[in-house]
């Protein structure tokens, strides 16, 4: 599982986790498709998914004004950009 987030001290998957739950099964039903997780590992997974999600959104909006300022720069009569 090298290179995949999985659950400490285990090889499931974050992924497989969140997978899981977007087909959706209820927490109760993963706990019974993985007896060897418990709810905190649930909640982990959640809460993981849910950093990775606003981190990739930060990413993406610095990675826009970047270009919004190089845009600028090279176009400096062109109208501003509004989202």
């Amino acid at each position: 599982m090298r290179g995949q987030p999985c659950i400490h001290g285990m090889q499931i998957r974050v992924a497989d986790v969140i997978d899981l739950y977007s087909s959706g099964l209820s927490a109760s039903q993963i706990l019974e498709e993985m007896p060897e997780l418990e709810e905190d590992d649930l909640e982990a997974c959640l809460q993981f998914a849910s950093k990775r999600v606003v981190s990739l959104n930060n990413q993406a909006n610095k990675q826009l004004k970047v270009r919004r300022t190089f845009l600028e720069k090279i176009l400096p009569h062109a109208p501003p950009y509004t989202k």
